[in-house]
């Protein structure tokens, strides 16, 4: 029974952001998707047609992965925020600013 306790008391300390940690790997390699895309149809070694389709699933991700998040403002929410205000056609190294962000983000939770 103490153990089932020690349980409870473990779970009720994990805060709403460890608890994001799968939404944000997903904001991250969707968002890391999205930049090696943009360099592939930089060097036009992918068709438009992928390219259009691989972007419009990226803004799929993030977007879920933005309404999922119960703080609005919380440090990953606004970095998958400000990647949706991006334009399609953003710069492999703008995006990858955001996804290196995320993963800090990521990895804090991962020791926490």
């Amino acid at each position: 029974m103490r153990a089932f306790a020690v349980l409870i008391l473990m779970l009720a300390g994990c805060d709403a952001a460890s608890s994001e940690y799968p939404t944000i790997t997903e904001a991250r390699s969707a968002a890391a998707e999205w930049a090696k895309v943009n360099k592939l149809a930089s060097e036009q070694r992918v068709t438009p047609i992928y390219t259009r389709t691989m972007r419009q699933e990226a803004r799929r991700q993030l977007s879920k992965a933005a309404s999922s998040f119960s703080d609005p403002h919380s440090p990953q929410s606004d970095e998958v925020r400000a990647l949706i205000a991006l334009p399609d056609d953003a710069s492999p190294d703008q995006i990858g600013r955001h996804v290196d962000a995320l993963k800090e983000i990521e990895d804090r939770l991962a020791v926490s």
